[in-house]
């Protein structure tokens, strides 16, 4: 059994995180991580041109840095996890057809799973990160699946502070006490390579049918910090004290099960 990770990155935003998430997959039974390189200019048909996504203008966008020492960083990591994780260079209106960041997302998932051969997919972002509470791993979760009738499971999330560069992400416990993804765009699913449709959230697959998965057994924890287009760092830190007011060690205890701490990340 082979299962995949896709997903797109600003390097801007994703590359001092990547090592401790590329880790995380991996441990949980991913085989390969397929990184699409969005490139250093965000284009999006709702927030406009910039160097910075209009999106989440309150990220870190490690602007002390030149885009030469990003993309040398991350080539240094995507090496050396060897043949585990691909970079494929997906720039909007280059390499990618398309004129915006999110369709070059949904294209660049299909671009990615027609070619390479996988029974099982998934498409996460790199603020998420998948866990259970049951099971080790993707595939044992999978072996007491009935997958002759389910060829996808989509997992709902929690909501957690933002990812901080001076702590290890899989440490962060302050969440929203809702457990979000009964909705349309907020879940995301793990399918088998027979794919009718490349959603982001609710991919379908042509044959079989989808089962959403109990949070015990899969689930992930989205490091977005709050639901706040557009607002600024002091503003989300603002609204995170009220929206995000639980604990949640889930993934430290998973962690644990694994024999793995979490660590400090560097830059």
């Amino acid at each position: 059994m082979r299962i995949s990770l896709y997903t797109q990155i600003s390097p801007r935003l994703e590359t001092f995180f990547l090592e401790e998430w590329i880790e995380h997959h991996l441990m949980i039974g991913v085989d390969k991580i397929h990184l699409y390189n969005n490139g250093f200019m965000s284009v999006d048909r709702k927030f406009g041109t910039s160097t910075t996504w209009g999106k989440k203008p309150y990220m870190n966008y490690f602007l002390e840095y030149t885009d030469v020492e990003i993309m040398n960083t991350l080539q240094d990591i995507v090496s050396s996890f060897k043949d585990q994780v691909s970079l494929v260079s997906w720039r909007t209106g280059i390499e990618c057809g398309e004129n915006n960041r999110m369709d070059c997302q949904r294209v660049g998932w299909k671009h990615c799973v027609k070619r390479n051969p996988s029974d099982w997919w998934i498409h996460i972002d790199p603020d998420e990160y998948i866990l259970s509470k049951k099971y080790l791993n993707l595939k044992e979760f999978l072996s007491t699946q009935n997958t002759n009738k389910y060829s996808a499971f989509t997992m709902r999330q929690r909501l957690f502070e933002l990812r901080d560069i001076e702590r290890s992400t899989r440490s962060l416990t302050r969440c929203s006490s809702e457990l979000e993804g009964v909705g349309k765009f907020r879940n995301k699913t793990l399918i088998c390579n027979d794919i009718k449709c490349f959603h982001f959230h609710r991919p379908e697959p042509k044959h079989g049918l989808v089962k959403i998965v109990d949070p015990d057994d899969l689930m992930y924890h989205h490091h977005r910090g709050s639901w706040c287009n557009k607002c600024s760092l002091k503003k989300i830190k603002e609204r995170s004290k009220t929206e995000l007011n639980e604990t949640d060690d889930s993934m430290i205890q998973f962690l644990k099960k694994h024999g793995h701490t979490h660590k400090k990340n560097m830059n």
